[in-house]
């Protein structure tokens, strides 16, 4: 659903939005392998 995602840039998410307790873990995983360009959950 478009309205339950928080778009975080440079560690600061969406005014009035709060991320979701896997942040950190997509975090890594972006830092860990910088060709991937999006994670999906399901």
């Amino acid at each position: 659903v478009p309205g339950d995602i928080v778009q975080v840039k440079n560690g600061m998410a969406e005014a009035g939005k709060t991320p979701s307790r896997s942040m950190a873990l997509h975090q890594r995983i972006y830092q860990l392998n910088p060709h991937i360009n999006s994670i999906i959950c399901t």
